[in-house]
This record gives structure tokens, C-alpha cells and sequence, in this order.
């Protein structure tokens, strides 16, 4: 497709295997889910057909390749896929597209990016077309688009892949409007299998269904039109599992949810609490503003898709976002301190629809949810050191039969906040919990936790091994160190620290920890309002002059920095370290993937653990190619293959001592750091060297303040669910203090208090619920809700279902 227009036309593919590809196979899996598979796997003899969408000025490019080279070392792919390979015969007139760097694609050909038949000055936009596919028989609402891609798409050529369904309620008669998350994919060089819920994307009561898959050549709006292209996008593998759905679906991207933040005033009033300028917000991690408004302006609420997706149903209510607020105690726990406003700490709120800002109409199934948060007294909600966790609800009904779905799916962990003040795994997701920042733990300056753990790798995983290894050394999250984490880190939405915060925030920990995993775009990024608008490398900058320890870990941090005027700048200043832009340290180092990472002897640091710097499959890490500057220090090196030092000059770690400030710098995330074969010691290399790092800085071994858990876990259980005429709930107290257990209806109203009373830790108890209210009431069958709530720390939501 181009700005030309389009045609659809067929265009005959040759797949071999099982199935025709035009006649829908659905088969049963022991689960009770059905495949529509649309795979290579055909057999023969063949033609099946397909339809691609015809670019009529560029080329249409899509055509099934019998094997196709990779530069992935941890995956292959010998069977036949899709491509949009430019090789000057699928389309004529083109001359073939071949590679400058990348020349393993088929011939050497690649994907063209110089606007094919039309000229530079148009743009590919390949579809592939699925066949209009019948929706099967059966209670089948939701849906996953899946498939393989080998994607080697680097951000700055301005090549994406992208999907879109669409469904027909009327046999093709019409179809809907295609339909997609909005999001455009990049990354690799790999194979990844991607899943995508494309529940929220049907009509209800569907009768047909038809996807596509693009090559989108999109970079150019954003100012990338780089030409040295690769062969990818491959496809291969393309299934639409459907399954039965107990409700309206609930989507939400990564950059749609709350992020960690800080006051709206310029830095904490330690003195006067009930300053509206402590109130933190609860805005969403994107900037909303557009760029030419020349600001970071992130969204004031949590924005959700919510779609009735089974027949004939209806939303009797509105959608709901529970939340429950562990408060930080300095600031008291509730409104009768003047301090906080009356919002109470557990509770819901109701959705409201959004709107489009010009026209003013309402866009349909999209909801937005908001806390007080900074507006008059009442937004004296969010203080700082409290921590939120919430989640999204919304019910249907079909033929007054109720269902329910959240977000997230699991409600385990649900304002159990001992995750955060304990040394145990994490309860509750760190993507549905806010953190208002920084933990104050007095009333006079600078009384507040002294440490900052920034997750620049948020959504992705990676922080347990943070969290462990702190946990280790006796440092506890809310205690010895705050966490501020970044939601969909790789979008560049300006949500980094720099986007939420400025020097009056920050200016008391004495000490950052930064994680950016392997990611090699929008790490710590400069205000550029074209791109990332957070102002990271300035906010560094301001911090560092003041005396401070900083940690930083990455696979291409000091690369990605390198493409920012105040990046280089903050480089030369306080890393001191020349960086290989072109190129990672791999190949110089015998292309070991999980080289050995020695210590340099007698290093300023005091480092002596040594790790493997695993970067090896599934997905192989590029860690930056690092030289030293003039004053910097290099305090770990990469061993050859045989473990021996001494022999390359590219540094795994860095000291860089500056106007009373302390940089280390590892291109080599910690979550990467592995204990070798060899290690024999009480604890694992990770945990070893961040300690010593630590220790460096100024922590004494030994000395974290967290408390340690009870051992008695926290269980609530029911039985029997469904029930009739009563359900026996049994559960267990981790601490002493006062349990309740409340029944509510599915629109959030009290029915029956079945326990209100202290209980002592280390016992069993139960509860018997027989379907009555207050007043010992028959209630009607249905869905309830039984909420445990134990001494304001821990709570737990259990679905009861009333069968008559």
C-alpha cells in the first residue's frame, strides 16, 4: 500500500504440509480450546491461495521464500516463510534491492526501503492477507493472533511489522473496520514467537474473521530514513487460537498504566506535611503532549480498552479500578490527622469514557480511571512512601447470567504489601502497583530512604534478580531503597526519572542503582521532544554535582546515549569512556557470548568476584565495545576463552571518580551476571560483586533495617465453589491484628461482615458463609465477592459463587 492507493488482488503462495490454508481447519485440544491454524505446513500438490495486499505505485513484495538465511545463532528455520525481500523478480521493474551491511538474505537481497516502483519519496506498506476465515461453532469469544518472525529490524531504519483483524457479524456481507493494538514492532536480530490477546478487536457474534500482517517502512514520520536494510521481516507459523471468555475483555498497554512518581511541588516539605505540594500523582507513564507543544504532560489517568465480546451481552455497570493504599505511617493512615484527604485507602472508582479532544465524542470502549491526586485537599491521596496496588474490573451480562474479567487476570498478591517492607518474593505485579517517591521517614530534611533503585527495564523481567541480591545483603524495598520503575521502557514516552522527577525530588539519596537490561533505545535519553522528552542524561547531570554514587548496568546504554548531544557530553564528563557506536564487543572478544568477567588486581573499587557476563541464547545480548578515557579506571576485564585475562583492552567494568562523585559503570546489566562452574562460595557472583560495590559506596555489610517475615503464609481458600447452601472459608494470618472478611455483591455493595476480630498468627481459622446478608436474608444466586483484609497489610479477593 502506498499514498498511491491500493488494490486487492490474489496473489498465489505455495505452502506444503497438512491442511489446505483456504478451507479452515479447526481442530480440539485437550483443553477444550480450538486452533485455527494457518501455517507453512500444507501439503501438496498445492496452490493455496492467499491474498496480499497489492501496492500498486511501490511493489507488492510478500512472497513465500523456500528457506531464507538468518544472522540469529540461537535459532534456525528451515522451512519455508513469508518475506517482503526485494529481489527484482517478484516485482519487475525494480532492479533488486541488495544489501550494504546485511547481505545474507537471499542473492543479497533485502527489503526495499527506497520506495520501490514509486520512488524514494513513497514508502512500503507489504500486507499479508489472510483468507476470510468462518468463526467456528461453540461458546468461542476470545481469541490469540500468534506467529513466528525472525525480526532483525534496528529502530533508526524506520522498518516496523504490524497486525490487524477484522471480523464480518453477517456472513462478509460487510466487514468491520481492521482493527490492531496500534503499536509497530522492531528489535532482533532473532526469533521470537509472538502472542497477541485480539479479543477486544472482534465484533461480538462473529461469524468470519480475517487478519494481515505488514511491513510498515513508518520511520521516515519520526525522522529515521536510514537505507542499509535488512531481509526482515520472516513470518512464519500464523495461528488464531480461540477460547471461551467469562466476561468483557479488559486491554491495556504498558504505557497506559500508572507509573511510579513524585510531588507535584518542587521537591519534598519534610516539615509540613499537609503541604498540597507533597500530593503524587496517579498519571499514566505516557506523554501525551504533542511535540510541537514542547513539554512532557504524562495522561492523569489509567486508560483501559473495554469491549463486550460475547453475544448479546450488556454492562450493567460501569468498569471499576480497585485499588488498596498502604500508606506511609509518617503521614499517618487516614484523614483524621489532617493530613490526607477522605478518600478512603481501600477502595474503587468508577470509569469514565473517554473522549476525542476535538471533535468531543466519545471514543467507544475506551475508559479512563482516576485517583485524587494533587487538586484541592482531597488530592492529599498519594504521599510520599506510599505504595498503591490496583487492578481493573468490569462485568456483562448474557441473558442475566453474569461475568466478570480484571486486569491483571490474577488477583493473587492483591494488597499484600509484604513484598515491599520484607525479604520475600514479590507479591503483587509491579505493573499494576505505584510507588509515590521519595519513602520520607521523618519530619526534618533529608529524612527519607537514602538508596533509588531505577528500573529502566520495567515490563521485561529482570528486577527479581535486583530484588534478590539486595535482599541478600540485608536491604529491604521501602526500608534501605526505594524503586522507581519504567513502564514500556522502549517506547520513549518521557517516563524515565527524568520524566517524573527534578533535582529537589532526588536530591537526598545518596545513592542510584540503574538497570536497563538489554535494551539499546530510550535508555537514559535527553529532552528531545521529537523523540523522549524525560531529560534523564540533564537531571544525572544536576544530581552528580552534588557528591553522589552512581551505579549504572546495561548491554547498550553508553551506545544509546551516544545519539544524544547531552548524552556525549554526560559520557565524557562522568564515565570518561570511548564507545564502538557501529559496533558490539562480541566479535572483538573470540564472539564469546558468556565470556568470563575478571577483575582488574588491586582496583579502587575493591571488586573481586568474578562472573559470567551471560549474554547467550535465547536472545543474545550486544554489550557495548568500551575503551577508557584519559582519568577513568578499568576494573574488570573480559577473559579469552580459556579464562585468561590480559589480553583484550575493552573493559567490563568502569570507575570514574569526578568532582566528589563516584561512577561504576558495567556494560553487562547484573541481572546478566552469572556465578562460574567454578565459584565456590557462600553466596552467588551477583549478589558478591553488587555487595562490594555497595561497600564502595559506603554500605556496611550486614546492616540492612528491613524486618524479617513471619513464616506463617497468608491463604484464604473456599470450598465448595460453586455453592449451595453455604462455603466454609479457610485462612491463615502471617502477623497478629484484626482480620475482616466482608461479602460483597458484583456492584461493590457490603452484603455480610462474617469476621471482624483479632486473630493471633499461626493458626487456622475458618468462616462459614450461607448465603444470608446482615439481616440473615436469603440473597439471591449469582457472583460474590469475599474480601480478607488482615491488619491493613495483607488482603486477598475470593470469587463465591451462589448456585439455588
Amino acid at each position: 500500500m502506498s499514498d498511491g492507493g491500493t488494490s486487492n488482488e490474489d496473489c498465489w503462495l505455495f505452502f506444503y504440509g497438512a491442511c489446505q490454508v483456504d478451507n479452515l481447519e479447526v481442530t480440539l485440544s485437550q483443553v477444550g480450546e480450538t486452533d485455527i491454524v494457518l501455517t507453512e505446513n500444507f501439503e501438496g500438490p498445492g496452490p493455496y491461495k492467499w491474498n496480499s495486499t497489492i501496492a500498486v505505485d511501490v511493489g507488492d513484495f510478500v512472497k513465500v521464500w523456500p528457506k531464507l538465511d538468518d544472522i540469529d545463532v540461537c535459532n534456525f528455520n528451515n522451512s519455508p516463510q513469508v518475506a517482503f525481500i526485494d529481489d527484482g523478480v517478484v516485482v519487475p521493474g525494480t532492479g533488486g534491492t541488495t544489501g550494504t551491511t546485511w547481505t545474507y538474505g537471499p542473492g543479497g537481497y533485502c527489503v526495499n526501503l527506497l520506495g520501490g516502483l514509486a520512488g524514494p519519496l513513497d514508502h512500503l506498506n507489504n500486507q499479508l492477507w489472510s483468507p476470510e476465515m468462518e468463526w467456528p461453532d461453540g461458546d468461542y469469544v476470545g481469541a490469540e493472533l500468534g506467529w513466528d518472525v525472525y525480526r532483525h529490524l534496528p529502530l533508526f531504519n524506520g522498518l516496523f511489522y504490524m497486525w490487524d483483524i477484522r471480523t464480518s457479524d453477517d456472513d462478509t456481507a460487510t466487514w468491520d473496520l481492521w482493527q490492531s493494538d496500534g503499536w509497530v514492532y522492531y528489535g532482533g536480530p532473532d526469533y521470537i514467537r509472538s502472542i497477541n490477546d485480539v479479543t477486544g478487536a472482534m465484533l461480538p457474534g462473529r461469524t468470519h474473521v480475517q487478519i494481515r500482517i505488514s511491513a510498515y517502512e513508518i520511520g521516515w514520520a519520526w525522522g529515521f530514513e536510514e537505507t542499509d536494510a535488512t531481509p526482515s521481516p520472516y513470518f512464519d507459523n500464523i495461528s488464531l487460537r480461540v477460547y471461551g471468555y467469562g466476561g468483557p475483555s479488559i486491554v491495556s498497554r504498558d504505557i497506559d498504566v500508572a507509573n511510579d512518581g513524585f510531588p507535584i511541588g518542587a521537591g519534598v516539605d519534610f516539615v509540613n506535611p499537609g503541604n498540597l505540594n507533597n500530593a503524587v500523582r496517579f498519571d499514566m507513564a505516557n506523554n501525551i503532549a504533542p511535540a510541537t507543544d514542547l513539554r512532557n504532560d504524562p495522561g492523569d489517568s489509567v486508560v483501559a480498552e473495554i469491549k463486550l465480546v460475547r453475544s448479546l451481552s450488556t454492562m450493567p455497570n460501569l468498569p471499576r479500578l480497585y485499588y488498596t493504599l498502604n500508606p506511609n505511617t509518617v503521614y499517618g493512615a487516614d484523614a483524621s490527622l489532617g493530613v490526607r484527604g477522605s478518600t478512603p485507602l481501600t477502595g474503587y472508582v468508577e470509569a469514565d469514557s473517554c473522549r476525542n479532544p476535538e471533535s468531543g465524542n466519545v471514543i467507544p470502549d475506551r475508559f479512563f480511571f482516576d485517583l485524587p491526586d494533587g487538586d484541592g485537599p482531597e488530592g492529599l491521596f498519594l504521599l510520599p512512601g506510599d505504595v498503591l496496588h490496583y487492578y481493573i474490573y468490569a462485568e456483562d451480562l448474557v441473558g442475566g447470567t453474569p461475568g466478570i474479567s480484571t486486569l491483571p487476570g490474577n488477583l493473587d498478591g492483591y494488597g499484600v504489601f509484604v513484598g515491599d517492607a520484607g525479604n520475600v518474593p514479590q507479591q503483587w505485579s509491579d505493573e499494576f502497583t505505584v510507588r509515590a517517591l521519595p519513602t520520607v521517614t521523618g519530619a526534618t530534611d533529608g529524612d527519607q530512604v537514602p538508596m533509588l533503585f531505577w528500573n529502566d527495564f520495567g515490563d521485561r523481567g529482570g528486577e527479581n534478580e535486583w530484588y534478590a541480591a539486595l535482599g541478600a545483603l540485608g536491604l529491604q524495598k521501602g526500608v534501605d531503597y526505594d524503586v522507581f520503575y519504567t513502564h514500556g521502557p522502549s517506547s520513549g514516552v518521557s517516563n524515565g526519572l527524568g520524566g517524573r522527577a527534578d533535582y529537589q525530588d532526588i536530591k537526598y539519596y545518596d545513592d542510584i542503582l540503574y538497570t536497563a537490561g538489554n535494551l539499546d533505545d530510550y535508555t537514559i535519553s535527553q529532552v528531545d521532544y521529537d523523540s523522549d522528552a524525560g531529560g534523564d542524561v540533564e537531571l544525572l547531570d544536576l544530581w552528580l554535582q552534588d557528591g553522589k554514587d552512581l551505579l549504572i548496568t546495561g548491554a547498550g546504554v553508553v551506545r544509546d546515549m551516544s545519539n544524544w548531544a547531552n548524552g556525549v557530553s554526560f559520557i565524557d564528563t562522568w564515565l570518561d569512556v570511548d564507545v564502538n557506536t557501529e559496533n558490539d564487543v562480541i566479535p572483538d572478544i573470540g564472539n564469546q557470548t558468556a565470556p568470563l568477567v575478571l577483575p582488574i588486581s588491586g582496583n579502587t573499587v575493591g571488586l573481586t568476584t568474578e562472573f559470567i557476563a551471560y549474554g547467550g541464547c535465547p536472545i543474545i545480548n550486544q554489550f557495548d565495545e568500551i575503551t577508557l578515557g584519559t582519568n577513568a579506571e578499568r576494573i574488570a576485564e573480559f577473559a579469552d576463552a580459556t579464562g585468561a585475562g590480559g589480553i583484550y583492552s575493552f573493559s567490563a567494568g568502569v570507575l570514574n571518580q569526578v568532582s566528589g562523585s563516584r561512577v561504576v559503570y558495567f556494560p553487562v546489566d547484573l541481572m546478566y551476571w552469572y556465578t562460574p562452574d567454578k565459584a565456590d562460595a557462600p553466596q552467588n557472583s551477583r549478589t558478591s560483586a553488587l555487595e562490594e560495590i555497595l561497600v564502595f559506596f559506603g554500605y556496611t555489610a550486614g546492616t540492612g533495617t528491613g524486618v524479617t517475615p513471619a513464616n506463617i503464609p497468608f491463604m484464604v481458600n473456599n470450598y465448595p465453589n460453586p455453592f449451595n447452601p453455604s462455603t466454609k472459608i479457610e485462612y491463615s494470618v502471617p502477623m497478629a491484628g484484626k482480620v475482616s472478611i466482608k461479602i460483597y455483591n458484583m456492584k461493590g455493595q457490603l452484603v455480610k461482615t462474617l469476621v471482624d476480630e483479632s486473630k493471633t498468627a499461626g493458626e487456622l481459622y475458618s468462616a462459614t458463609w450461607n448465603g444470608t446478608d446482615n439481616s440473615n436474608r436469603s440473597v439471591a444466586s449469582g457472583v460474590y465477592f469475599a474480601r480478607t483484609n488482615v491488619a491493613g497489610q495483607y488482603e486477598k479477593l475470593n470469587k463465591l459463587t451462589l448456585v439455588k
